[in-house]
């Protein structure tokens, strides 16, 4: 829903919270990108009119359902990103563990303040 919103605003991921959307499949993150990214007049790739006209009928239900579009998107930016960041905190904990494995102390001192700083910044977002 939240990425659904982002479209319809025309912002990008990076944007948004740069480094942190990803897409399960390679295809969404094509649409997403071409729709965030081109001007409306450029014609859609073969490839992703089908997965476009499926977003295009998305939004529309979900435009109708919201009172203020903008307003959902200011309101569910930050839970997105408080969930990308706790994905993001869980990665680096993988990294750290397995950079502890590898005795690379150098490594882990640069995951640690990678760690800080998402920390502060889940901290802020309540």
């Amino acid at each position: 829903r939240f990425l659904i919103l982002l479209a319809m605003q025309g912002i990008g991921p990076d944007g948004i919270i740069p480094g942190f959307v990803s897409f399960r499949e390679p295809v969404n993150g094509e649409v997403f990108r071409f729709l965030t990214e081109q001007a409306s007049d450029v014609p859609a790739p073969s490839h992703l009119k089908e997965a476009i006209e499926t977003l295009k009928f998305k939004s529309e239900v979900l435009s109708a359902m919201l009172k203020d579009p903008k307003a959902e998107l200011a309101l569910s930016s930050r839970e997105f990103e408080r969930v990308c960041i706790k994905d993001r905190l869980l990665l680096l904990g993988q990294e750290i563990a397995k950079k502890e494995r590898d005795g690379n102390a150098f490594a882990i001192t640069e995951l640690l303040h990678d760690v800080q700083t998402l920390s502060q910044r889940l901290n802020l977002l309540g």
